[in-house]
């Protein structure tokens, strides 16, 4: 087939369609974009960027005579914060420039990252306002704040609920109070075990849900049903310090000690028990990046993550 066949028929339906003289099979294509980055006397069969369409916040641009699209993103930011030029926390933890690197990030690496809040990412919900109306921050189990939607309107959740008890000894009706509860206080409270709480209740007299291990909370011998078969391979590497004063590469890491040990372990903060130093102006800590729960309310991860 001669290049102006080839190109006919494929330019019909695929914007960005090359020609070779050379008849390879789909093997020889993969080895030639393995090796050499490409197929060797390749042509594009567009000379110029007429009826290219690149998709949203592309446009097409020429480079080396073909074709291209790039990223270029309308950076006209929200009116609500049209005169902010500073730095900017991401959804996903991480600190942008901008917002418009925000938006050339997403459009680069197929992301859909939004604004957490203004400035430098923080490592507590100090000084952190939320972005996005009726969100507000919570500090996560690794004590990472987070902007995540509260849904603290509870009326309808009680039929059919469960009573159960939280880590500090609190009762509440449903699970959906229990949120409300950790909303409030803007840290995260973890469910205990169902049921109301008893003052006498141990490890010995309390029954887990099938899946869950039952750990002795050392603040007061309380019982904590716990999820202890967590693998470990692939969890983010957030350094926290736990409540016994040791550091562990990650959370799950802190977790599998709780579990080995059968006693209840807390984060007190992210980062290495001796990286965090008492000062004049508080605690100093350099963040890292950081899981984000989007809403609190509702979700398998915020069950299984921040709660």
């Amino acid at each position: 087939m001669s290049q102006e066949q080839c190109c006919q028929v494929q330019l019909s339906y695929h914007p960005f369609t090359y020609w070779t003289p050379d008849n390879l099979q789909f093997s020889e294509l993969v080895r030639a974009h393995a090796i050499y980055g490409g197929v060797p006397g390749c042509v594009s069969c567009r000379t110029s960027c007429k009826n290219v369409r690149c998709g949203p916040s592309k446009t097409c641009r020429m480079r080396g005579n073909q074709p291209r699209c790039i990223c270029s993103p309308d950076c006209t930011p929200p009116v609500r914060f049209r005169r902010y030029r500073g730095k900017i926390c991401g959804s996903d933890g991480q600190e942008y420039r901008n917002y418009c690197s925000l938006l050339k990030h997403n459009c680069r690496h197929r992301k859909s990252v939004s604004i957490a809040y203004f400035g430098s990412c923080k490592n507590s919900c100090k000084n952190v306002k939320c972005y996005g109306l009726g969100k507000r921050c919570l500090e996560d189990r690794t004590t990472l704040p987070h902007c995540v939607y509260c849904n603290q309107r509870c009326e309808g959740s009680v039929r059919n609920s469960r009573v159960l008890c939280d880590e500090y000894g609190n009762t509440h009706q449903s699970f959906c109070h229990l949120i409300a509860a950790a909303c409030r206080l803007g840290q995260s409270i973890r469910l205990a075990y169902y049921g109301r709480c008893r003052g006498n209740a141990t490890c010995n007299n309390t029954v887990c849900p099938v899946g869950k291990s039952c750990l002795t909370n050392p603040r007061d011998g309380s019982p904590v049903c716990y999820a202890c078969n967590r693998l470990c391979d692939h969890a983010p590497s957030i350094r926290v310090c736990g409540t016994d004063n040791r550091s562990y590469k990650n959370y799950c890491q802190l977790s599998a000690q709780a579990c080995s040990q059968g006693t209840f372990i807390k984060a007190k903060h992210a980062g290495n028990c001796q990286s965090r130093r008492e000062g004049r102006q508080g605690v100093t800590w350099q963040p890292r990046r950081h899981r984000t729960a989007d809403s609190i309310a509702g979700s398998d991860e915020t069950k299984r993550g921040i709660l």
